[in-house]
């Protein structure tokens, strides 16, 4: 009779000693949890700052962009304004091409200056924007590694293109420049070298603004993907946080029972 009632007792305390356990260890786990709700709304706030940061960047890249091809496309026009009174004066010197006052008149030495100071303003600004270009581009690149990550891109070889018109404008440029020179000097012999001249850089600038509306249409579309990106990012984060806060949310509920079984348990 005593062994059963020592095994009664001894009994007794190690449930005792388990229900003190169990409600310990769910107490730690129950703490764990909630923790992990919050930090898991806190890690989503810092997720979307990080990459709303890292979006916001390429976006603002892309509008510098878009200012450097503006104010390029403002200098190809003023170039390409000169070019057009060029042909308009050659036109009117063809009628009359030995008459050397009209010469002097439609085509003095401050079209050679419009024509410089246009072509090194587009050159200087392309060179700075080139470098805005390339940042865009890698910035993309680095973004499309992403999984599931895709928005449009610019494009290198358009980029190239555009390069290789202005290099293109800027030594059309400098031929018209010789060949009004020389028509002032020998207007009988140039006057059609001035006229082709003219027509093939105006030819180029309209190459260069096709090339610079293009880009410009890339970048604007870039920006438009990246609001998109933005967006979808903070959905998909939102939805992540709520279905890790379910899942811990259901644990704790989980642990909060274990811990009414066990006190109840220790009561009795």
């Amino acid at each position: 009779m005593s062994e059963q009632t020592g095994n009664g007792s001894g009994n007794k305390v190690w449930r005792r000693i388990w229900a003190i356990t169990s409600i310990v260890l769910s107490v730690i786990a129950l703490l764990l949890s909630v923790t992990a709700i919050v930090g898991t709304w806190i890690g989503r706030g810092a997720a979307i700052d990080v990459s709303h940061g890292v979006l916001g960047g390429i976006d603002g890249l892309a509008q510098v962009g878009r200012n450097g091809v503006s104010r390029v496309d403002a200098g190809v026009g003023e170039i390409r304004g000169v070019v057009i009174t060029v042909e308009e004066a050659v036109d009117q010197i063809s009628k009359n091409v030995e008459d050397k006052g009209l010469i002097k008149t439609l085509l003095p030495e401050e079209k050679e200056q419009e024509l410089e100071a246009s072509a090194q303003k587009i050159g200087q600004v392309f060179a700075d924007i080139r470098g805005v270009f390339v940042s865009v581009i890698e910035f993309k690149q680095a973004l499309d590694k992403i999984p599931f990550v895709s928005t449009p891109s610019l494009s290198k070889e358009r980029v190239a293109a555009l390069e290789e018109d202005i290099n293109s404008v800027r030594s059309g440029v400098d031929e018209l420049k010789d060949n009004v020179r020389q028509f002032r000097e020998d207007a009988a012999d140039e006057i059609n070298k001035v006229s082709e001249a003219a027509s093939n850089v105006d030819g180029r600038l309209g190459e260069a603004q096709d090339d610079l509306a293009e880009i410009d249409d890339q970048l604007a579309d870039l920006q438009t993907g990246i609001d998109t990106l933005k967006r979808r990012l903070a959905n998909l984060l939102t939805v992540v946080a709520v279905v890790l806060t379910l899942l811990f949310g259901w644990i704790a509920y989980a642990l909060v029972r274990l811990i009414q079984q066990s006190w109840i348990s220790l009561r009795g």
